[in-house]
């Protein structure tokens, strides 16, 4: 299961499909939008967003959304501060018969689409759109393909392949439209298009500082071409006769930052060729991740599709991290959020190290930014952005999350030390994220409060991960995670004073109680009763949705695990009995309206043996990019939930213990019922293995690396390097 399909134009589901088919790679990507444009969609409305709750904030109803991002570009919005700058739409590709345009979803007396499918292959990002076209009593068949070069930089390809019944001229408008906004505001300062040579040009500068080229060019079967320019858009125009054999053309466009000129034309290669080395980079990508799961589709499908938008969202070359819809539209406003540490390093330390290394290092590159946060809040050291730029710099527009959801900044510090442990460059910890280790620190050691009579430490006004709950006291996820970060600065201080400083903090920080159960906070018993059954009357929309921000800040209602976040990040840290009583507690309240809950209660659920449930979660999270029915990722993918869909795999059913857990490989599988087997690479603390699970039986191969012990279902051997164990039995 490779294919994601997109039969016919259906304009309530257009856009989540454009989401779901987004392509991309570390340079550029775009929106899975059509190459015609959707008649009467303007791209360059001018209107004014605020921020609001983001579960109840409606989005402007539009049939299509274009989107072209590069990563790090950001600029200046009036009312949402810094944001990912949209850049002119690079994929325009037109297709005119006897004076009638192909249109999405076109029909009319003059011409008809019959058949129009859309796939995106995920094996290699090339989208492929089949239309049968009735035009003028000719029936023409077209083929278009695309994709983004994960070999090289910048470059998108695209190909039109045309018969028709009887022979016809197909004129072709192939070109950049620069006549788009983000989220409603213009960042382009100036705007500049030109033809030069076999390139159409179109130099953006923006509001952020940032000059990006665009450039295409048209190579077709046909005889020359004309150009169009004008103030926002430019295009070659060419006629290409098409008949019982098949007429091809063919667009390359180049998106880069900076003023260096598109290479010749001849240089690039022909499309095939440029479908053949992409073909062989994806595979090697696919290589160091594909989890293969037998005997569900749909699963497959859908985990593959998760994998897919991992693959592609990573910035490699760009000295950023993955914004939080994986640069596939501009709900978040590109920024970077605590996605990065709790759901996606996971899947990057295990499949791709050097990755994972990157995500950390843009937190050690944006430390200045860090700083300035603490100062604008009175404090030394170094406060994490709730929602970073490219600097670091704090943008979150609604003050309860931007100045009280400050468990980022313990978030990033333990990050750090999950890759260290995982991938076993513990060297990263003492040396380049030293810094931001004893900065965080310094942080905290002003954040924190004490009370008179009370020797406990105390962390005051936060909100943890469930947002429903603000400003409360001694939140047991921020606390605990804030009292390691410390327990690590302690370690890693040279000087004894702070050492001391940080390890009291440390000691001092504490869990609110009541018997077994872990207080989500200090207030937690004092919250009034949601009332459910009355308040929330239409469970297929959000809980946010239906009730005020005030209803939702006094009462007992979850926005996403909180508490059972924390147990499902550091499991060995809390009992069975523990662990049970707060799903009893917390689950019932618990409305799911973030895309991240459903990952940490699958793997709290399968700790508990609650197997059903755990499958229930799981088939929540693989709907919520593939369900185009009620939105999907038309406002872009939920990437952070892509990495919870590996982790509900890997960790949850294939039993892999993470390294916070333990330094031996340890796997307990506990597959769904429908699954008749599992198979899928993992590294792990330098070394790389293939795991398969088939019944009651598991079998590690050595791929890479050293040897290392490996922990199955309580029996632990050592696996020789270049060789392969396998354990029976349940």
């Amino acid at each position: 299961m490779w294919t994601l399909e997109q039969s016919g134009f259906d304009p309530a589901t257009a856009k989540a499909f454009e989401g779901l088919f987004t392509q991309g790679w570390s340079w550029v990507h775009v929106r899975g939008s059509y190459e015609q444009g959707v008649p009467g969609e303007e791209q360059d409305a001018a209107y004014e967003r605020r921020a609001a709750n983001v579960t109840s904030e409606k989005f402007r109803e539009r049939v299509s959304k274009w989107g072209c991002y590069v990563p790090g570009v950001f600029g200046p919005h009036p009312t949402l501060n810094a944001e990912m700058v949209n850049l002119p739409w690079p994929l325009e590709f037109r297709v005119v018969v006897d004076g009638v345009e192909l249109e999405p979803g076109g029909r009319s007396e003059a011409g008809s689409a019959d058949h129009d499918l859309r796939r995106l292959d995920l094996r290699t990002g090339v989208l492929r759109r089949e239309v049968q076209w009735c035009v003028g009593g000719r029936q023409v068949e077209l083929v278009f393909e695309r994709f983004v070069s994960c070999v090289r930089e910048g470059l998108i390809a695209q190909r039109v392949k045309m018969k028709a019944s009887e022979r016809c001229g197909v004129e072709l408008v192939a070109g950049i439209d620069a006549q788009v906004r983000t989220n409603g505001h213009d960042h382009f300062e100036s705007v500049q298009f030109g033809a030069r040579g076999a390139w159409i040009t179109c130099d953006v500068r923006t509001d952020g500082e940032d000059l990006v080229r665009t450039a295409c060019a048209l190579r077709h079967d046909g005889e020359g071409t004309q150009v169009e320019l004008d103030a926002r858009r430019g295009a070659w125009r060419a006629v290409v006769e098409a008949g019982p054999k098949e007429a091809r053309a063919e667009k390359i466009t180049f998106v880069r930052r900076g003023e260096a000129p598109p290479p010749s034309p001849r240089d690039v290669p022909a499309f095939d060729e440029l479908l053949r080395e992409q073909g062989e980079a994806m595979q090697r990508e696919w290589d160091c991740c594909d989890v293969e799961i037998e005997g569900d589709e749909g699963s497959q499908l859908a985990m593959r599709a998760a994998l897919y938008h991992l693959i592609r969202a990573h910035p490699r070359r760009s000295a950023v991290a993955i914004d939080a819809k994986g640069y596939a539209g501009e709900a978040y406003w590109g920024r970077f959020f605590w996605d990065t540490e709790a759901y996606l390093l996971p899947f990057y330390m295990h499949t791709r190290p050097d990755l994972a290394r990157q995500l950390c290092a843009f937190r050690v590159h944006t430390l200045e930014g860090a700083r300035a946060n603490a100062r604008r809040y009175g404090y030394a050291g170094a406060r994490y952005a709730w929602e970073s730029d490219h600097r670091g710099i704090e943008c979150c527009p609604n003050w309860q999350y931007a100045d009280h959801e400050v468990h980022v900044t313990a978030d990033v510090v333990h990050g750090f030390e999950h890759y260290g442990r995982a991938t076993g460059d513990e060297a990263f910890l003492k040396g380049e994220a030293r810094e931001v280790v004893l900065e965080t620190a310094r942080y905290w050691l002003g954040r924190v409060s004490r009370r008179a009579g009370d020797g406990r430490v105390h962390l005051l006004g936060v909100m943890g991960p469930d947002e429903y709950t603000p400003i409360s006291s001694n939140n047991s996820y921020t606390n605990r995670m804030v009292a390691r970060a410390l327990a690590l600065a302690a370690r890693l201080a040279d000087d004894a004073g702070e050492r001391e400083r940080f390890g009291a903090v440390a000691r001092g920080l504490w869990l609110p109680r009541a018997g077994d159960l872990v207080l989500q906070c200090e207030e937690w018993p004092l919250l009034g009763e949601p009332e459910f059954e009355r308040s929330w009357p239409d469970r297929g929309r959000t809980y946010a949705a239906q009730v005020s921000q005030e209803r939702l800040y006094r009462s007992k209602c979850l926005k996403q695990a909180d508490v059972l976040m924390l147990m499902a990040m550091l499991p060995h840290e809390f009992s069975d009995a523990e662990v049970a009583a707060a799903w009893r507690e917390y689950v019932p309240y618990t409305t799911h309206d973030s895309s991240l809950s459903p990952g940490a209660h699958a793997l709290v659920a399968l700790r508990l043996g609650r197997q059903e449930e755990a499958w229930d979660f799981w088939l929540r999270g693989q709907g919520l990019d593939l369900d185009v029915s009620h939105g999907g990722a038309a406002e872009g993918v939920h990437i952070a939930a892509c990495g919870a869909m590996w982790q509900m795999a890997v960790y949850g059913f294939a039993g892999v213990k993470s390294a916070l857990e333990t330094e031996v490989l340890t796997i307990g599988p506990r597959l769904p019922a429908r699954w008749k087997a599992m198979r899928f690479p993992l590294c792990w603390r330098g070394s790389r293995v293939r795991v398969e699970i088939e019944g009651g039986r598991v079998r590690v191969e050595h791929e890479d690396g050293p040897g290392l012990e490996v922990n199955v279902g309580g029996q632990r051997r050592r696996l020789r390097a270049g060789a392969s164990e396998e354990w029976s039995g349940r």
